[in-house]
């Protein structure tokens, strides 16, 4: 029981950690890709859902006080940037990465719910861009033009990558669970 509950605790620990460098790693583009998305994707479709949920709980408390989030930024810029919607979007990829996997063994499940969970997070982020820093009269091509359409392949390519992942060591994780 006690080795459970420390292995618990690494998986949780390990996955912030690896959140906070993959978020901090980033492709110079306007707007900049980061390894954020990647590091979500793997998280959720690796641990159990309220593992996943606290690794990303942890991380945005740690971002009150330590610059963990993209652009080496704290929890106050975040929320002054478009990018706090998709943080608040990542609970639904690990929301729905965590039912594909209660459904289904099949990738191409895990694939679909990750690409709902990743277009409800594009929701969440347009809609907190929307909010913040357009008027009225902007339309929805404005906002998809620049909080959804600039991702599409980068965020699609790195899905793919951690489904692959996923695929790969999900034998490994359920023998890993029955020791």
């Amino acid at each position: 029981m006690q080795n459970k509950r420390i292995r618990k605790v690494a998986d949780v620990s390990l996955s912030v950690a690896i959140l906070c460098v993959f978020s901090w790693i980033a492709i110079p583009t306007a707007p900049p890709i980061t390894m954020q998305t990647l590091a979500v994707f793997l998280i959720a479709l690796l641990l159990p859902m309220w593992e996943g949920l606290l690794a990303l709980c942890v991380y945005i408390a740690l971002g009150c006080f330590v610059p963990v989030f993209s652009g080496f930024t704290t929890i106050g810029a975040l929320l002054a940037s478009a990018g706090a919607g998709y943080v608040l979007g990542f609970f639904f990829i690990i929301l729905l990465c965590a039912l594909a996997r209660k459904i289904s063994d099949s990738l191409w499940v895990h694939l679909v719910f990750c690409v709902i969970g990743l277009l409800l997070c594009y929701a969440l982020g347009a809609l907190w861009y929307s909010i913040a820093y357009l008027s009225v009269s902007e339309g929805a091509l404005t906002v998809l033009s620049v909080c959804v359409f600039p991702f599409l392949l980068p965020d699609a390519i790195k899905l793919a990558i951690a489904v692959l992942v996923y695929g790969r060591v999900k034998k490994y994780l359920a023998a890993r669970c029955v020791q």
